[in-house]
């Protein structure tokens, strides 16, 4: 989301993972299915809105606004953009992005974002898989949006990502360049 260019697909490895009980789990809410079952009156609030997320982490710090429905950058049918606020209680997760929304009132925003986290979360379109070290997981980085479940700090998790790109490789438009 951050970077340059935006990956078609990720693949995710797990190096070691850790007991059910323990959480962690990696999240992937389909935006085709959740347009499908979001009412009307939501899709027209999601359709004014446009978020906008700042993050720094080591290797960079930028700014991304971007629609909240948006079009898939090769298949040109819609889709969502969103990175969900994580939890205030999870001290496990580092460096998370600041966010706020436009287009829409101020009285509308805790609308939206119950409206997308609930729809987003619905199992129709989530599912949340519980790694078993040696698990491999290929996913479609334009149709669905990824996150995680709060995990038990010192856990021992240990996942990598490989992001993979077609040709051409997809710009990022969302990006904000300081003048």
């Amino acid at each position: 989301m951050y970077l340059d260019t935006v990956p078609e697909f990720q693949l995710f490895q797990c190096v070691h993972a850790v007991g059910d009980m323990q959480g962690g789990r990696t999240t992937f809410s389909s935006t085709n299915a959740a347009l499908r079952i979001a009412t009307p009156a939501v899709r027209e609030l999601w359709a004014r809105a446009h978020g906008r997320y700042q993050r720094s982490v080591e290797l960079y710090s930028n700014t991304v606004e971007a629609p909240i429905i948006g079009i898939h950058p090769l298949r040109e049918f819609p889709v969502i953009r969103f990175c969900e606020p994580p939890d205030e209680n999870d001290a496990t997760f580092l460096n998370p992005s600041s966010y706020s929304f436009g287009g829409i009132n101020k009285d509308e925003e805790e609308m939206l974002l119950v409206s997308l986290m609930k729809t987003l979360r619905d199992p129709r379109v989530y599912y949340a898989h519980q790694w078993q070290t040696g698990d491999f997981v290929l996913s479609d980085n334009l149709s669905l949006l990824h996150g995680r479940e709060q995990y038990t700090q010192h856990s021992g998790r240990h996942l990598r990502r490989v992001h993979i790109h077609g040709r051409p490789q997809i710009a990022n438009h969302h990006l904000v360049r300081s003048e």
